[in-house]
């Protein structure tokens, strides 16, 4: 499950790489990662930390909705410069 994790969170990374959103998805990535395999290592004492695997949980969800909130930043975007474009028409 951790690798799987760590893999995925990665591609979405590689996928936002270029957009203002990679920073933010590098960082929660990154600490995924430490959560994950570095501090796992020495025990389990990093699961019973609730605050952490709560903080954990919450922003791997928000990782992986990051794609298509850029998506629909780009489109509102869009549609209001259409609707500025049409104003002006008029």
């Amino acid at each position: 499950m951790t690798i799987s994790i760590c893999f995925s969170a990665r591609k979405v990374v590689k996928e936002l790489r270029g957009s203002p959103l990679f920073r933010l998805a590098f960082i929660i990535f990154w600490y995924t990662f430490l959560v994950l395999i570095p501090f796992s290592f020495h025990g389990l004492n990093t699961y019973q930390d609730f605050v952490m695997s709560a903080y954990l949980l919450l922003l791997i969800g928000v990782l992986y909705r990051l794609p298509t909130l850029q998506l629909n930043a780009q489109a509102s975007g869009e549609t209001a410069g259409a609707s500025i474009h049409q104003v002006g028409a008029d």
